[in-house]
């Protein structure tokens, strides 16, 4: 799946922000860019497995001006004559999640409604 963002910078110049998103696995039926919803967790929380990957890269980020190259993992950068980033592509992997996982992180209000989501 891919998502594109594009937002107007100070009303002067566009950027873009484009994100390939790769499943780890096919275990379960669910998936989400949400890492905190990929730790493991007490019963009082439902008894989540670890979900995170052995070497977990950071979340999909757009920034204007380079900054900490760990943001720019797995991802491709154009930039302007000023140096500004003006389009990234990125690619972020993820484990599949449980269903009842997500939902539960919705009915304590800690991600947007499932109503929302993208349905492949």
């Amino acid at each position: 799946m891919h998502t594109t963002a594009r937002w107007a910078v100070e009303a002067e110049f566009y950027v873009t922000h484009q994100v390939h998103y790769q499943l780890l696995d096919h275990e379960f039926d669910a998936a989400s860019d949400e890492i905190l919803l990929w730790r493991a967790c007490c019963a009082e929380l439902g008894s989540w497995s670890n979900r995170l990957p052995a070497k977990p890269e950071p979340e999909p980020t757009m920034e204007v001006v380079p900054g900490d190259p760990f943001w720019r993992a797995n991802s491709k950068d154009f930039v302007d004559e000023q140096g500004r980033i003006t389009r990234r592509l990125q690619t972020f992997a993820m484990p599949t999640l449980e269903s009842a996982r997500i939902l539960d992180a919705q009915r304590d209000n800690l991600i947007p409604p499932l109503d929302t989501a993208f349905c492949l």
